[in-house]
């Protein structure tokens, strides 16, 4: 199975990349390995999961700055693994489903503090979502999308959703006190990515 893809977007290279620089260099010079990393990445993702759980102001607030703290940490497992020549398609997996897992955590808890405030609704959209990046990891681990891709509009957009430039809005919503409006951008965008992924991959296939 080809290497699954991660496309770096404008925050990752303009804010995490030079944060989790000096963070590198510091697990460098530990035993650490690049899947421990990842470990550790997403135990702060979950950690920001349980605070947009707890709910309010603050908890969405510190939420979503774990949450981006868990991104910067992330890129350095990929940096670890270059340096020291560790790459591997396992590595790589493994990163995706711990990503996905803090994910589909954070909308967890975005949806356990929304349904206590507004109600039954956003449980509902939090299935919806959560379903809907179950089948987008689904489809990216069967087939990525870059693999054996043609280079097309559609396609450029299909990578470009797949990098994680959406912290910045959920760090905004927090801001505004409504990160609860997250989970609906991920109810929509989430069964618009399978879909039109599903739809280009048939389009490849009638022209070959």
């Amino acid at each position: 199975m080809a290497s699954v893809v991660r496309t770096d977007g404008f925050v990752d290279r303009h804010l995490n990349r030079k944060c989790s620089r000096p963070l590198t260099l510091l697990f460098l010079k530990t035993s650490l390995t690049p899947n421990s990393i990842t470990l550790l990445a997403m135990f702060i993702g979950l950690g920001a999961a349980a605070a947009f759980a707890y709910g309010g102001d603050a908890g969405g607030i510190i939420g979503a700055l774990l949450f981006q703290l868990s991104l910067i940490v992330d890129c350095c497992d990929g940096e670890v693994a270059r340096i020291k020549h560790l790459e591997s398609p396992f590595g790589d997996r493994f990163d995706l489903l711990a990503d996905n897992m803090v994910h589909i955590a954070i909308i967890a808890g975005i949806t356990w503090a929304a349904y206590r405030e507004e109600g039954l609704i956003y449980v509902l959209l939090g299935m919806v979502a959560a379903t809907g990046m179950l089948i987008d990891l689904f489809v990216i681990l069967r087939d990525s999308p870059a693999n054996g891709a043609t280079e097309s509009l559609l396609n450029n957009f299909l990578v470009q959703l797949t990098n994680r430039d959406f912290s910045v809005l959920i760090l905004f919503l927090a801001l505004v006190s409504k990160p609860e409006w997250f989970i609906w951008f991920a109810a929509i965008g989430s069964h618009i990515y399978w879909l039109l992924y599903l739809w280009q991959r048939r389009v490849q296939s009638q022209n070959r």
